[in-house]
């Protein structure tokens, strides 16, 4: 019965989550115009990405209403109202780009067809475009805008908005390597050898891991990222500290080898701008390094639980290398993601549900260790809640478009919180799950030791089926000509604990009055992820 299982539907490729209907499945749906009828440690056992608080709260399944998956807290809100929003498309911009592109997204009722951006700086010329609800991009000369100009304004009618941004040079060659994000689709894209900036580079889908070692000095570099790739990892973060440093540059050099790129990880010295400064200009010529990673879990650590520190540390890496992105992870859901929007330039967050036992939980509200804040151990709701908590954060404070990357539990801790690992096919939910909610990236924690035999065989194979996928969808690669615009191609994912199957009227509901699905399959087991066809 549908009362069974969780229920979510998004498009797939689309910047912004749909309603929740009465289903058990998860959806994603390539044709964004389809519109639709109402731890481990490295040296001690820890939770590292996840340590987090816990309210306490109360949940006991099954749902009375399977359109309404838990009550709600009183501090969740869901994503306001339409309102106009501007966001510079590309971070870094050039003084060598001839047009500036900016995302305008207009509210769905407005009638207004106009929008003018205007630029600080003397040297500065507004810009007016024809716009429509709905997302825009407006491509501005360049000679339009001062070199000096740090703030666009775009002007709706009588609606305002703002968004920081800057134009820098170009780094010289040998000093430092350019990885754009696209605030567009969320995604990151490297300069490929021998490319220009503006053509030949493909957005990065990050299908990553952290990496963390007893000994970090007698981890063989060669060997590891030879591993990692072969089980389709092609982003790394290596969990400090990294000792004098020689051994993570040998790491970076052969991630560099081997295609795949590393996140620099300075949770132990994001604090201290001295070492911050000398760790950037140290690792900031080697093309291999794609990110800067600050602070892990600021928000549930007693280190640096403000902000202050974090964006301090966000500021001191843009002074020396803007040219690329610096990421952060938080665990504690009420307002990180709005707290700390001004510390990175792409959010991560780790949830971890399963064999979660919420009773090992410090309940205090100033947070503390339960290893996956305000969840309840059940896979559908804990990854949606956080996810479509911090997007409604981010869009009340101007910034909807700040990708966030979900950490995925790959590891048990029976000491504290987790009982056992994720299986294969639980691992791939939790996968499917967080790229349909809006993330735009996933890593797991934690290879070596926190792999079970059986998760890490079948990383491979979950690696070749995500990455072209989400490439093409979730990051605006390539779209599907293959199909028609009476075609559109699902992910479904069942989150229940029994297998579940959607009745004809049911399919019409969510996919529209005439569609019917090609393969002729309404039904799907429990923890089922399927790639259908609806006409």
């Amino acid at each position: 019965m549908l009362a069974t299982a969780a229920a979510c539907f998004l498009l797939l490729g689309s910047t912004h989550a749909s309603p929740i209907l009465p289903s058990p499945f998860s959806i994603s749906i390539n044709n964004p115009n389809h519109r639709r009828s109402k731890s481990p440690s490295t040296h001690k056992p820890q939770p590292g990405p996840g340590s987090t608080h816990n309210n306490n709260q109360t949940y006991v399944p099954p749902y009375p209403n399977p359109g309404i998956l838990a009550p709600l807290p009183s501090w969740f809100k869901w994503p306001p109202p339409d309102t106009l929003a501007v966001t510079p498309r590309y971070k870094p911009i050039y003084t060598t780009d001839e047009l500036v592109d900016f995302i305008v997204d207009v509210p769905k009722g407005s009638v207004q067809t106009s929008v003018t951006l205007h630029f600080e700086g003397v040297g500065s010329t507004p810009f007016e475009a024809t716009v429509h609800p709905g997302t825009n991009v407006v491509s501005v000369p360049k000679g339009n805008i001062d070199i000096s100009s740090r703030n666009v304004f775009a002007v709706l009618g009588t609606v305002k908005a703002r968004a920081a941004f800057a134009l820098y040079q170009e780094p010289t060659p040998g000093t430092s390597h350019t990885v754009r994000v696209d605030y567009l689709h969320g995604s990151l894209v490297p300069q490929q050898s021998g490319s220009s900036l503006t053509s030949g580079s493909q957005p990065l889908f990050p299908f990553g891991m952290y990496a963390g070692f007893s000994n970090f000095g007698e981890v063989d570099p060669v060997g590891a990222m030879q591993e990692l790739k072969a089980m389709g990892i092609n982003h790394v973060n290596f969990v400090p500290p990294y000792g004098n440093g020689k051994q993570i540059l040998a790491c970076i050099k052969a991630a560099q080898d081997a295609g795949v790129s590393i996140q620099y990880d300075m949770r132990h010295t994001y604090i201290n701008t001295t070492k911050v400064t000398t760790e950037v200009n140290s690792f900031k010529a080697y093309a291999g390094l794609a990110t800067w990673y600050t602070a892990d879990e600021p928000d549930g650590q007693s280190v640096a639980p403000e902000p202050k520190a974090s964006i301090q540390a966000y500021r001191t890496i843009q002074s020396i290398d803007p040219h690329r992105p610096v990421m952060l992870v938080l665990n504690y859901k009420r307002d990180s993601a709005a707290q700390f929007a001004q510390a990175a330039d792409i959010l991560m967050t780790d949830v971890y549900p399963v064999g979660l036992d919420p009773s090992n939980c410090n309940f205090s509200p100033e947070g503390g260790c339960c290893g996956c804040d305000g969840c309840f151990g059940d896979l559908g709701i804990d990854i949606r809640r956080r996810l479509q908590s911090y997007r409604s954060q981010l869009a009340e404070i101007g910034k909807p478009r700040t990708p966030i990357w979900m950490v995925l539990q790959a590891f048990s801790d029976p000491n504290t919180c987790w009982s056992r690992a994720p299986t294969p096919d639980e691992y791939r939910l939790m996968a499917y799950l967080s790229l349909i909610h809006g993330a735009k990236g996933l890593m797991g924690w934690i290879y070596p030791q926190g792999l079970t035999k059986e998760l890490k065989a079948s990383l491979p194979g979950l690696s070749a089926e995500l990455v072209p996928l989400a490439s093409r969808f979730i990051l605006g690669g390539e779209q599907v000509l293959e199909y028609t615009d009476t075609k559109r191609q699902i992910a479904a994912v069942n989150s229940g604990d029994k297998a579940v199957t959607l009745t004809e009227g049911e399919v019409a509901t969510i996919f529209g009055q005439d569609s019917a699905l090609v393969e002729g399959r309404r039904g799907m087991e429990s923890l089922a992820v399927l790639i259908l066809t609806t006409v």
